[in-house]
């Protein structure tokens, strides 16, 4: 986030409800894609970028093809296999970014994903299913690149 922040991206981190180190419970399935829509609202956000990794999808997935999301960097993300409408009519831009060593679920997101009509494939080398962390040189130039090719996204500030 630091390098992001130094980029001119105001920079805000989730711990989902039921994830990490959120306590209390976790989230039901059909109230999952009411959470970022809320936040976005308390914190008085028209429209924002997300970065998700894994089990964010969850969150993330149900939101593709609104138009409060200028775009997404899905990294391995789950859940992708369940789009909420038809794939083909999802115009969000998505950065779709998994680890070379990840074997499992980053490929299975490419695959669900690259149906999306507005998305980019990323291979990271030299990275497993975090790849933001095994190769963060790598990640974070391919999430400023992806942001920069963004034309809607005129104003970093927001």
């Amino acid at each position: 986030m630091q390098v992001f922040s130094a980029a001119g991206y105001r920079c805000l981190a989730f711990d989902m409800p039921g994830c990490g180190k959120t306590g209390g419970p976790t989230v039901s399935d059909s109230k999952k894609a009411e959470i970022i829509p809320l936040a976005m609202h308390a914190l008085e956000l028209e429209t924002v970028i997300i970065i998700g990794h894994s089990m964010a999808g969850q969150y993330i997935v149900p939101l593709l093809g609104t138009n409060r999301i200028i775009c997404v960097v899905a990294v391995a993300l789950s859940n992708t296999n369940v789009m909420p409408i038809n794939p083909e009519s999802i115009r969000t831009s998505v950065l779709v970014i998994w680890g070379e060593s990840d074997t499992s679920l980053g490929p299975s997101a490419a695959s669900s994903l690259s149906r999306l009509p507005n998305s980019k494939l990323l291979r990271i080398p030299s990275a497993g299913h975090a790849c933001y962390l095994s190769n963060p040189v790598a990640f974070q130039s391919a999430c400023l690149n992806f942001f920069e090719t963004m034309e809607s996204f005129a104003d970093p500030s927001l």
